[in-house]
This record gives C-alpha cells, sequence and structure tokens, in this order.
C-alpha cells in the first residue's frame, strides 16, 4: 500500500505520530476541561468501547494528515486526480466533533440542548462516521491502492 510506503520514511512517521498525540492532547485537554491532574483518569474511566473507537479515529487522522503531506511533497507531474484530491481533503478537520457526553459542558455554550441529547445518544454512530470518512480519505487519495 502506498500509506505504509509513506510511512516508511521517518519524516512522514514523524508527522504521523506528531498528528497523532497532538489530537489526543488536545481532545482529552478538552475532555478535562484544562484539568491536568484529570488527564490519565479519562483514559480509566472512558469505557473501553468508545477509547477503542476514539484511538482507531486518532490513528486513522494521523495516517492521512501524514499521508496528505507525503503527496504534497511529489513531483507535480503526478495525476490530477491525486494532486487535486490532496489539495481538497483539509476539509477533514471538520470531523474534529467531539461526539460524547463528557463535551456537554462545553457544548452547552454553543449548542442547544436537543443537539446535546442528539450528541450524547448517537455519539458512538458519529464517530464511527468519522472513521469511515477518514477510510474513505485514504482510499481517495490513493493510499490504499498497491
Amino acid at each position: 500500500m502506498r500509506l505504509l510506503k509513506a510511512l516508511v520514511i521517518p519524516k512522514y512517521f514523524g508527522i504521523f505520530v506528531l498528528s497523532f498525540i497532538s489530537f489526543v492532547a488536545i481532545y482529552v485537554y478538552f475532555q478535562v476541561i484544562g484539568i491536568l491532574e484529570n488527564f490519565l483518569f479519562w483514559f480509566m474511566v472512558t469505557p473501553p468501547l468508545n477509547l477503542a473507537i476514539f484511538l482507531a479515529f486518532a490513528l486513522l487522522l494521523g495516517a492521512a494528515i501524514s499521508y496528505q503531506a507525503y503527496l504534497r511533497s511529489l513531483p507535480k507531474t503526478c495525476p490530477l486526480k491525486e494532486s487535486a484530491a490532496a489539495t481538497s481533503s483539509l476539509g477533514i478537520v471538520g470531523l474534529f466533533i467531539s461526539a460524547c457526553p463528557a463535551c456537554a459542558s462545553l457544548g452547552i455554550f454553543i449548542l442547544p440542548a436537543s443537539a446535546l441529547a442528539f450528541i450524547a445518544n448517537y455519539g458512538i454512530f458519529l464517530n464511527l462516521i468519522g472513521i469511515i470518512s477518514l477510510i474513505y480519505l485514504l482510499n481517495y487519495l490513493g493510499g490504499l491502492k498497491k
């Protein structure tokens, strides 16, 4: 797979690790509302299914960002389809929707209560939609092709 070929290069593996760690740190920081003492506690109280889905999303996001950086570094003689996909994939940042009930404390300021109830009830499905979107993005960019 082209994605694995890109991640073998140390520079892009570093981008992958940096974006994964950054996303996890920022997400958990906002979940614990800036109380750093609760950072590890968050991992202990999060249900295993939610934690697995969260980590899968974070890994795929890191891979997508790294692969996009790899595509941008390639010579501009690549097919138009791949270069156009690489420039339009920045829209994936819109998936930073925190779909869990713990976000209610922050979300109440900008969302009505009915939206928070929707997010709380369907958070796992929203996260799965995000994961499917990231897999589609990697496929669209050519990262899952041989």
